[in-house]
C-alpha cells in the first residue's frame, strides 16, 4: 500500500467533520442502517475498488461521514466508513449502551459486503465509544451488560456484535463522564447563577495565576489541588 501523503490535502481544516476533496476515482455510497433493536443510523462508504480493509469512524453525537482522515485513508489503500449514530447532535437523550448497537449494525453490514478486516478509528469521543463496543463484543454472552449506566434494563447479550479486527485511538479522551467532570467549574457557588463565583477558586482571577493573553497563565500546585478537589 502507498504511504499516507500528509501534505496532499493542504486545504483541509482542523474540523473532525470536514474535508474539501477526495481522490477523483472514489465511489461514495450512502448506507442506511437498522440495528437489531430497530434503532436507525446511517453511514457513508468511500472506496476506490479492491480494498480488503475498511476503517470506520463514529462519534457519540457527531456525524463522521466527512471525517478529515478519509482522504488520507483512501490514498493509503483503505476503504473508509463514516457513521452517524441515532443521536446526532443530541447529548440529552444519548445512551451509550444503545449506541454501540449502531456500531454493531455497521460491523455486520461491512462484513456482509466482503471486507476481510474492519478497523475502528476512535477520534475524540469516538475513542471511548469504540473501546466500549470492542469490550462488549469480546465478552461472550451471557456476561455482557444487561442495564444502562442509569440502571435501565438493556441486555447487550441479545445482540450480534462482531469483534473489530483492530482499534485505533486518535486524540481520544477517557469518556463523556470523565470529560464532563473535568469541565465542571468549581468556582460557581450557585447553579442558578453563573456569575456567583468564589474568588478563591476562580481560574480567571489574577490572584490565582491568571494572565491576560498574550501572557501565559500559571497556577500553583496548591491552587490546582484545591480546584480539582472542589
Amino acid at each position: 500500500m502507498p504511504p499516507i501523503q500528509l501534505l496532499r490535502y493542504p486545504q483541509l481544516g482542523p474540523s473532525l467533520w470536514s474535508f474539501d476533496s477526495i481522490p477523483a476515482d472514489t465511489k461514495v455510497e450512502n448506507i442506511p442502517l437498522l440495528a437489531q433493536d430497530r434503532g436507525e443510523s446511517h453511514g457513508v462508504l468511500y472506496s476506490r475498488g479492491g480494498e480488503r480493509t475498511v476503517v470506520c469512524m463514529m462519534h457519540p453525537r457527531g456525524d463522521m461521514s466527512r471525517h478529515y482522515a478519509i482522504p488520507y485513508l483512501l490514498e493509503a489503500g483503505y476503504a473508509a466508513f463514516g457513521q452517524a449514530g441515532r443521536w446526532v447532535n443530541n447529548d440529552i437523550g444519548l445512551i451509550h449502551e444503545m449506541l454501540i448497537v449502531d456500531v454493531a449494525a455497521a460491523m455486520r453490514e461491512l462484513k456482509k459486503r466482503g471486507f476481510e478486516k474492519v478497523v475502528l478509528l476512535g477520534n475524540s469521543g469516538g475513542g471511548a465509544l469504540y473501546t466500549f463496543y470492542q469490550s462488549q463484543a469480546c465478552t461472550a454472552a451471557p456476561a455482557r451488560l444487561t442495564t444502562t449506566a442509569a440502571g435501565d434494563p438493556y441486555d447487550l447479550n441479545a445482540f450480534e456484535m462482531p469483534e473489530a479486527d483492530g482499534v485505533v485511538q486518535l486524540a481520544t479522551h477517557l469518556g463523556q463522564g470523565a470529560l464532563m467532570l473535568c469541565c465542571i467549574d468549581p468556582s460557581v457557588v450557585r447553579e442558578d447563577d453563573a456569575l456567583s463565583v468564589d474568588p478563591a477558586l476562580d481560574m480567571f482571577n489574577t490572584d490565582n495565576g491568571f494572565r491576560e493573553p498574550d501572557q501565559s497563565s500559571s497556577y500553583s500546585d496548591e491552587f490546582l489541588s484545591m480546584y480539582r478537589t472542589a
